[in-house]
């Protein structure tokens, strides 16, 4: 058996016997603080058709995953506090990454540092996303969001109505741009103020702090920002996110707002980019959740489907998704 392969099971059965040790979703907690397990399940039966400028694609499939995470809480003083959290994926193709890795410390609502892998602020939310994919790329300003493999850093402070972070993200040089000076690090700031009960205004910016003409691709600086609205079971977002690049001619710009009542959810972006020509693309989404299958409450069954065409063009995107979720 290769190395790897042993890796792999060896992975399985640390993480399998953990779940029969501790009871799963629960918490243990004693004078070290507290130590909780959990893990949730996506299986998901799709269907994608793609139309470029030569044959259709259509393609029919099961992709999922496993999820568990393990996740420790202690108290220090009387107001502050160490966390720790790290989440394995196992996918259905034998395939395991990690999501989550990272370790915090702060002041309960006031101050927190944090390192290592996760993301921050989300300036461009999209719902429940059960499926959603796009005829071209779009600019959502998370980019520089995180979970890069290379790590980062997060400063944030908490008030009774303003969220202020301020992200650190560390690219690395591939084969793409191997002829670069530096690697991209890009500071990701961002501010969300509570306007009232129901409506909330976050905005932030990621730009590349150490700029190279040789990294083209990561040569820009990008802007967001988002308005909800929520209240009782509805919520809705618009948004709003561009980026303008220094050493090639692209300046990409995209709208979207969504909206979920209950378990309905439904969305619509809008996206461009300029190079000397404006290409645009529209993108439709929308899911329903059936929740509490079988009288149970964390067991729930997710439909959704999209649509994505560019002007103009041959080039449309469009597919289907039955997702089963669980969570334990």
């Amino acid at each position: 058996m290769k190395a790897s392969g042993i890796l792999k099971l060896s992975a399985v059965a640390l993480l399998t016997s953990a779940a029969l040790n501790v009871n799963a979703g629960t918490s243990i907690t004693n004078d070290m603080g507290t130590f909780a397990i959990s893990g949730d399940v996506e299986f998901d039966t799709n269907y994608r058709n793609e139309e470029v400028s030569g044959p259709d694609t259509t393609t029919y499939d099961q992709t999922g995953r496993l999820l568990i995470g393990v996740s420790g809480m202690r108290d220090v003083g009387s107001n502050g506090y160490i966390s720790a959290n790290a989440q394995t994926l196992l996918h259905l193709d034998g395939d395991i990454t990690a999501d989550d890795a990272w370790i915090a410390i702060g002041e309960k609502a006031d101050w927190e540092i944090k390192l290592g892998r996760f993301e921050a602020y989300d300036l461009f939310p999209a719902g429940q996303d059960t499926v959603v994919n796009y005829a071209q790329d779009v600019y959502m300003t998370k980019y520089a969001r995180g979970r890069s493999d290379n790590g980062q850093i997060n400063l944030s402070k908490t008030t009774e109505r303003v969220y202020f972070e301020l992200s650190t993200n560390f690219m690395e040089n591939n084969d793409d741009n191997i002829g670069a000076r530096n690697n991209a690090v890009f500071l990701r700031p961002v501010v969300a103020v509570t306007l009232t009960d129901s409506l909330k205004l976050s905005a932030g910016a990621e730009v590349n702090a150490t700029a190279d003409s040789e990294d083209a691709a990561n040569d820009f600086a990008g802007y967001g920002a988002t308005l909800n609205y929520a209240t009782g079971d509805f919520n809705m977002n618009v948004s709003y996110a561009t980026r303008d690049f220094d050493t090639t001619v692209q300046e990409d710009t995209t709208y979207g707002i969504n909206a979920q009542y209950k378990n309905f959810f439904i969305a619509y972006v809008y996206g461009e980019t300029d190079t000397g020509t404006t290409s645009e693309v529209k993108t439709v989404y929308s899911s329903y959740k059936f929740a509490n299958i079988m009288d149970v409450e964390d067991l729930a069954l997710y439909v959704g489907a999209y649509y994505s065409d560019v002007k103009d063009s041959d080039n449309t995107d469009s597919g289907a998704r039955l997702r089963v979720k669980y969570l334990f």
